[in-house]
């Protein structure tokens, strides 16, 4: 999942995206 964020992060997406991700990797 580290991988996914970094991802997100280089995309400069927005900020609710990586939250997403961040719940996701939580589970």
């Amino acid at each position: 999942m580290l991988a996914r964020s970094v991802s997100v992060k280089s995309m400069g997406q927005h900020d609710a995206s990586q939250t997403q991700i961040c719940a996701d990797d939580g589970t």
